[in-house]
């Protein structure tokens, strides 16, 4: 979807992390909004009410000029559009068709409150990226979920023992792209930025670790 160069604006997270999920190639962060040339698009990684005065003075173009974090959302949640599984009625209802549809008929949130009230796997890419963007740092170093892929049975790709993450990457069956994947991509990031937020603590071996007090920056 996005494939040609573009500039961020932001804190140096929230750019690195939004061009990691995205699959940005080439991008440029930018320290000002006012060193913006209109040369490539730009994408406001911040909350937009912070940056709405310079856009203004800059004269920008919303969508010609530049994307607020409400349009990359909106391109994060095509992901989740993939094909139901038809096999027979009985496997029709199951956690991932169900997941599937209530991503196309209700609306998506940015509320974390209300984000993390929402059980894992019936949660938006968009609304999976705030999760992790939000949420502690853990004391412990797994990389599991940037390094390793295990497949089930049914054809599902995860990145860690399937008892040990509450949400697989994808499905080799059913989805045309998973390993880099927006979806992927934001379960690796929590991996990378040490909040394991997708991770059942309750069973994986490595217990229940510390956390900081701190947020991600």
């Amino acid at each position: 979807m996005l494939d040609s160069e573009y500039y961020l604006y932001g804190s140096n997270n929230e750019c690195e992390s939004l061009a990691f999920v995205l699959n940005l190639k080439k991008y440029k962060i930018l320290n000002k909004i006012n060193d913006y040339n209109r040369k490539h698009k730009l994408i406001v990684c911040c909350d937009f009410k912070k940056v709405k005065k310079e856009i203004k003075n800059q004269k920008l173009k919303h969508k010609k000029d530049y994307l607020k974090l409400k349009d990359i959302y909106n391109i994060l949640n095509r992901d989740n559009k993939t094909k139901l599984s038809k096999t027979n009625i009985k496997y029709f209802f199951n956690k991932r068709n169900i997941a599937i549809l209530l991503n196309n008929i209700r609306p998506k949130t940015n509320n974390i409150k209300l984000i993390n009230k929402i059980p894992i796997v019936f949660l938006k890419n968009s609304e999976m990226f705030i999760k992790t963007m939000n949420s502690k740092q853990k004391n412990i170093e797994c990389t599991s979920l940037e390094t390793k892929c295990f497949t089930d049975f049914n054809g599902f790709v995860w990145g860690c023992c399937p008892s040990w993450i509450k949400i697989p990457f994808g499905s080799l069956i059913f989805d045309k792209e998973i390993y880099n994947s927006y979806k992927s991509n934001i379960i690796k990031l929590s991996s990378l930025n040490r909040t394991y937020c997708f991770c059942d603590f309750n069973k994986c071996k490595f217990g229940h670790p510390k956390t900081d007090s701190k947020k991600t920056k």
